[in-house]
This record gives C-alpha cells, sequence and structure tokens, in this order.
C-alpha cells in the first residue's frame, strides 16, 4: 500500500507566514512606546531650614480661575501642589512652641496667544505659538514664639511654546515652567527668612 505524502496547502502557508509577520510588527511596535509624563517635582534633596517653632503648617489660599486664560488647573502636578511639596521639604520646626504657617497666594499660569506667520511663508514657518507665564507668591508668618515675624517673596517666570508642540513635550515644558519659577522663588525666599526672620533660625 503507498504512503500518502503530507502536502500542506499553499493557502495555509501563507496564512501561517502573515500571522508570523504581524506578530513580528505588533512586537516590534511595543517596544517603541511614547515616552511617559514627567513625574512630580520632589524637593528631598534640599537642605531642610530649621526653624525655632513647635508646628509648620502650609496654606493655600490662591483660588484657581479654572478658565482661560489660566491653564495651572491643567498640570498634571499642579504649582500649588508642587509649592506645597517644597515647603513642607524647605522648613523644618525644630522648636517647642510658636507655629510657622506658609502662605501660597498665587500658583497661577497664564496663557496668551502670539501672532503667527500668514500666508505661504506660514506653511513653512514653525512659529511660536503660546506664551506661559507662571506667577508664584509665599508669605511666611511666625506666631506665638519667642520672636514673632513675617517673610515674603514672589518669582516669575515665562515659555514660549512651538505650534506643533506634542502633547508628552507640552506636558514636559509644564514641568520645567514649574520648577524653575520654584527655583527662583526658592532663591529669594531663602535670602528674605535669613534678612527677616533670623531669630528663629536654628
Amino acid at each position: 500500500m503507498p504512503l500518502k505524502r503530507n502536502r500542506s496547502h499553499p493557502v495555509r502557508i501563507l496564512a501561517v507566514a502573515l500571522l508570523t509577520l504581524t506578530t513580528a510588527l505588533v512586537a516590534a511596535c511595543d517596544t517603541t512606546a511614547p515616552p511617559g509624563r514627567p513625574g512630580p517635582l520632589t524637593f528631598d534633596t534640599m537642605t531642610p531650614i530649621a526653624l525655632d517653632v513647635a508646628r509648620l503648617e502650609v496654606v493655600d489660599v490662591y483660588q484657581a480661575p479654572m478658565q482661560d486664560p489660566n491653564i495651572d488647573h491643567t498640570f498634571p502636578q499642579t504649582p500649588t501642589d508642587a509649592m506645597r511639596a517644597w515647603a513642607q521639604n524647605r522648613f523644618r520646626p525644630e522648636g517647642s512652641s510658636g507655629t510657622a504657617r506658609l502662605i501660597i497666594q498665587d500658583a497661577s499660569v497664564r496663557k496668551e496667544e502670539l501672532p503667527r506667520t500668514g500666508g505661504i511663508a506660514g506653511i513653512f514657518t514653525r512659529d511660536q505659538s503660546e506664551r506661559l507665564t507662571a506667577a508664584m507668591r509665599v508669605r511666611l508668618e511666625i506666631e506665638g514664639a519667642a520672636r514673632g515675624g513675617y517673610a515674603e517673596a514672589r518669582a516669575r517666570r515665562s515659555v514660549t511654546l512651538a505650534e506643533d508642540i506634542s502633547v508628552a513635550e507640552r506636558e514636559a515644558a509644564w514641568a520645567s515652567l514649574t520648577r524653575d519659577t520654584l527655583q527662583a522663588l526658592d532663591e529669594q525666599f531663602v535670602e528674605t527668612v535669613n534678612r527677616e526672620l533670623a531669630p528663629i533660625l536654628r
């Protein structure tokens, strides 16, 4: 009795080949995932400023308008949240009485539309389409300690964004703007605290 030859059907071979190719393409796509959004700003590496008070309170009195031209409420980490984290890491109560109350008075970011190149030239021009301006203002009040007083500081920084910026690039720009503005605020505030509140520094 003659042996039967096992012949694969051409259509089956083609289907297997296409399935293999599709699997390879999906695997290749999975290795090129878009970059994730920036993580929240942290301030663990900052040297704390020790205050001769028993408690530190961080009070936020800034009310985000929640509408244009303000966009701070749309940030993954709002400037208010970043300022709160900064305050809690920057100041450390080491006294037996009194309260240091840090008040967040401004944590806004406003967007301004910029003029763009029109006509045929505009097709070949990559314009800066918007300007973002961040403003931060804080006040540190000392109450119930051996010596009272207060210190204030404010900072403002701006950045422009290109009209074809990606979502990831936009969020990175937001994070950088928050960090740069807060760094400027910190530098000014440390100088003011050292000058105005020297008696309560430890």
